[in-house]
């Protein structure tokens, strides 16, 4: 296939926020509403970056708002013909900013702790977090239909935290991965994290993943476990699920670099082998990144 079909669209900002309606802080149960969609600061759950609707950037209203110290982690949603956002902050106190300024709300997050949000067919929504799991700071939350917890912790475990009870999968996953999940309950990671094959830090750190690792979301058993040659990494936070050849299957869209050639992209199916790649762009250490697929 010809990889200029695919599209992919260049986001640039430092964090990419992302949206849904909200309440509290309870456990998904099995008589909530529906789940209509799960946000984090990374946008999609299957980490593709596509937002619905249209929209120009210099016509928005802007505000202000105190919020006494630094936020760590945030997450927007939409609000009728405004929005409605939520800070984590340093402390861990978690406050809620609408039309009538900031709100604390009654949840205590351990400072850093990354946090998801749901939202529900109804019109209501909650924050979604670990108990109990020591998580990477730099990672987020995956929820699953079930309310499973899937993270990252700074030892590289993935943890599943949930039904029907926690497990702990030692992979050596980057600290700042995260967990992309497919329509179809297949997660997929970068893993066994290396210093020394690419050490560019143009991000801040040297760390890269060297292999992909698919997961069934339910049980962690492994699916596929793709290990690049010795000169190769995978770039970016975590592959992203799409159906790039229209077969009704979600593909696997990453960007492999080398410091000899630099980066290409590269499309794999779910069971690890390689559905299409582009030439590398020739030069190692220059940028570029697959951030959506439309």
């Amino acid at each position: 296939m010809m990889l200029r079909q695919v599209a992919l669209w260049a986001l640039v900002a430092w964090a990419v926020l992302a949206f849904v309606p909200v309440r509290g802080q309870d456990q998904p149960q099995a008589a909530d509403a529906a789940i209509a969609g799960v946000t984090q600061t990374h946008q999609r759950q299957d980490g593709n970056r596509i937002v619905a609707g249209t929209g120009t950037f210099p016509n928005v209203q802007m505000r202000e708002v105190a919020l006494g110290q630094a936020a760590t982690w945030l997450v927007g949603v939409p609000q009728g013909d405004g929005a409605q956002w939520y800070a984590a902050l340093a402390d861990g106190r978690v406050l809620v900013i609408g039309d009538e300024g900031p709100e604390a709300l009654a949840i205590q997050l351990a400072p850093g702790q990354p946090f998801a949000v749901v939202a529900r067919e109804d019109g209501t929504s909650e924050i979604v977090f670990t108990d109990g799991v020591q998580e990477s700071a730099l990672t987020s939350v995956t929820l699953l239909d079930n309310g499973t917890r899937l993270t990252i912790t700074p030892a590289g475990e993935i943890v599943s935290d949930g039904m029907p009870g926690r497990i702990t999968l030692p992979v050596a996953a980057p600290p700042d991965a995260r967990i992309a999940l497919s329509a179809s309950g297949l997660a997929a990671t970068y893993t066994q994290t290396s210093s020394d094959r690419y050490a560019h830090g143009i991000l801040g750190d040297t760390l890269e993943g060297t292999h992909l690792l698919v997961l069934d979301a339910d049980s962690l058993n492994v699916v596929a476990d793709v290990a690049l040659p010795p000169n190769d990494v995978f770039e970016g936070l975590m592959p992203l699920w799409a159906d790039v050849d229209g077969d009704g299957a979600a593909d696997l869209v990453t960007m492999v670099s080398n410091a000899d050639v630099g980066t290409r992209l590269r499309i794999y199916r779910a069971d690890g082998s390689v559905l299409a790649e582009s030439a590398p762009i020739g030069r190692g250490f220059r940028w570029r990144h697959a951030l959506a697929f439309a």
